[in-house]
């Protein structure tokens, strides 16, 4: 995963030098054995003491940087998720995930796996015939439970299965399936 921004890229680089538990050790260093090591009456242990926390600060800057990017950018997922959860687009997902998961749909993806032709494409009857003999309820209910009046659009609903209207030598037809990606 590549950093977002600027500052991601720097602190990427500081944490090949300065590691969690290191950042953890500087800080805790500075709060509980800086100051009796500190003597404000001397100018030169003034002087060294500056530069000491010049340098402690140099050290531990870009993980504070990185720390603070990613709250930002966890900030911002947060909102980017919280966002996608309310859109008609996340309830159109997730009425599909539903669906795809559903008893009905695992049927028919089991009946297309068995009961195949030699090209790969299944009756769509046969499996109707199947379906209704197992899970006769699910059938009869189709519009109740999934919003669709037939099985036929079940499966272009669901979005698992490819489906093609077989023209046959009276100029009727049949309509075939497979589970996506069969071959």
């Amino acid at each position: 995963m590549q950093p977002r921004c600027a500052k991601c890229v720097a602190a990427t680089k500081a944490r090949g030098r300065l590691r969690v538990g290191d950042f953890t050790r500087l800080v805790n260093e500075l709060v509980h054995h800086f100051l009796p090591r500190c003597e404000p009456d001397s100018s030169d242990k003034m002087t060294e003491t500056v530069a000491y926390l010049d340098a402690q600060r140099e050290k531990v800057l870009p993980m504070h940087e990185h720390l603070k990017s990613t709250v930002t950018h966890m900030d911002e997922s947060r909102r980017l998720l919280s966002k996608f959860m309310g859109s008609p687009e996340c309830e159109k997902q997730l009425e599909l995930m539903w669906l795809q998961a559903s008893p009905l749909v695992k049927l028919l993806r089991d009946v297309a796996t068995r009961y195949h032709r030699k090209d790969g494409w299944t009756y769509l009857a046969q499996a109707g015939d199947l379906a209704a003999k197992e899970m006769p309820e699910e059938v009869t209910s189709l519009k109740e439970r999934y919003g669709l009046k037939t099985l036929k659009k079940l499966f272009v609903g669901c979005k698992t299965f490819d489906v093609f209207d077989e023209i046959l030598s009276d100029g009727r037809f049949r309509t075939l399936y497979k589970n996506t990606g069969m071959h």
